[in-house]
């Protein structure tokens, strides 16, 4: 008596609507067959991302698990309903039908929890190619499933987190040992679901907003500074003769790096003739700012920048430095491939690192880059608010920040020719 499938019909965009389709016959009528077709709130798709045999969203659809539950959900609605008319002994139509799943469908359902929403948020990061952040989103929501299973018993819907159940999570990361930086982070992510249900409007507007009163304070431990080369380590770093093509390579790309407004190595993959140079000059704008600063870097291509690039061209291939072995287009497979080249990046730059003259223990890698920029610069006497400017941050504090950790090392700089 019903089924549900995919419309023929498409819309604008090339996707056709999911719909229910319940037949059979009419009140009123003998033998006056018909159907009624509802269409289903769940996003519409390509043909392709549609399994008609199992009646369910193929596995390229982000969030399929949770829209896959969904039908499951309607089926068994149906099916209740079907037997609910078979059994008062009528034959059953479609108006019956109808009415019956719409009383159903006014029903309350239950508010949704705080994971239904991580899980919504997650699948939409994914769906813009943010897969790191999915991936760190993902592992945080794990935690919040073991805290509330352990402390609570139940999930709670996300319009009843409150003052209370902040510090109560704080608190079980606590006890179970997770280090100061982890556990901001897992907050921050609360935040941001919880944020993104205000603005969808899952949480009504005159609930009170827990983080406005929340404040934790890390414990005292070990804070790992930002590492960077000294001048002396840069001058080694740079002239360091090496038999290796492959880690020369690799030093040649970290000098460019240096030299390129110390760019993030994410960025320097992504980095195009086509897109990024502009006459004499590299336009980028930083992966991690996307959508909070519109500015874009402006780099002047300095002799030693050219000259690396002029090295590594690769007739045929549009990158700047072609250090990733391919590019797929499928999001997950450019962050595995990423990630994959990254590891070996960091592990060429450890092993330069020991054939240089560089402080024992320093942790040498991609990131050392950017702090590299910022202290040479520094040194030089250039100003913080130009420092920030050329490395894309959003405020001043976050260059402050890069730059405490060489305060005293400047200090021992200017003193050490006067005493």
């Amino acid at each position: 008596m019903f089924t549900i499938t995919q419309r023929s019909a498409k819309l604008k965009s090339g996707k056709s609507p999911i719909v229910l389709i319940v037949y059979g016959e009419r009140r009123g009528t003998s033998n006056k067959r018909g159907q009624k077709i509802i269409t289903l709130k769940t996003p519409a798709c390509f043909p392709d991302e549609w399994n008609q045999e199992f009646k369910r969203y193929r596995k390229t659809v982000d969030g399929f698990k949770i829209y896959n539950a969904s039908l499951k959900l309607i089926e068994d609605r149906c099916d209740k309903i079907y037997q609910n008319l078979v059994g008062k002994a009528q034959v059953p139509t479609i108006d019956d039908f109808i009415e019956q799943y719409k009383n159903v469908s006014k029903k309350k359902t239950n508010p949704p929890t705080v994971t239904d929403q991580w899980r919504k948020y997650a699948a939409k990061i994914k769906g813009e190619g943010r897969i790191k952040t999915n991936t760190v989103l993902l592992n945080s929501m794990r935690l919040w499933i073991r805290f509330y299973k352990d402390e609570i018993g139940n999930d709670i819907a996300i319009k009843d987190v409150n003052l209370e159940t902040l510090n109560s999570f704080t608190s079980y990361m606590e006890r179970i040992k997770n280090a100061p930086n982890t556990i901001g982070m897992r907050m921050r992510d609360l935040r941001t679901i919880y944020n993104y249900s205000r603005h969808t409007k899952v949480i009504p507007k005159d609930v009170d907003y827990p983080f406005e009163h929340y404040s934790w304070r890390k414990t005292k431990g070990r804070v790992l500074p930002h590492e960077h080369l000294t001048k002396e380590e840069w001058e080694s770093f740079k002239t360091l003769t090496l038999e290796d093509k492959k880690l020369e390579r690799f030093r040649d790309i970290f000098i460019f790096m240096v030299h390129c407004h110390g760019i993030n190595f994410r960025d320097l993959v992504c980095l195009t003739y086509k897109e990024n140079v502009k006459g004499n000059e590299i336009h980028f704008q930083r992966k991690k700012t996307r959508g909070k600063v519109t500015d874009k870097i402006k780099v002047f291509i300095s002799p030693k920048m050219e000259k690396l690039m002029t090295r590594y061209r690769n007739a045929g291939v549009d990158q700047i430095f072609p250090v990733m072995s391919r590019y797929p287009e499928d999001p997950s497979k450019w962050q595995n491939t990423y990630e994959y080249t990254l590891k070996k990046f960091n592990a060429a730059l450890k092993a330069i690192a020991n054939e240089a003259e560089i402080e024992q223990g320093k942790r040498i890698s991609s990131y050392v880059a950017r702090h590299t920029y910022a202290t040479l610069m520094y040194f030089e006497g250039i100003s913080v608010s130009i420092i920030s400017q050329s490395l894309g941050h959003t405020t001043e504090k976050e260059t402050t920040n890069y730059l405490k950790s060489i305060d005293a090392e400047r200090v021992y700089e200017i003193t050490k020719g006067i005493l």
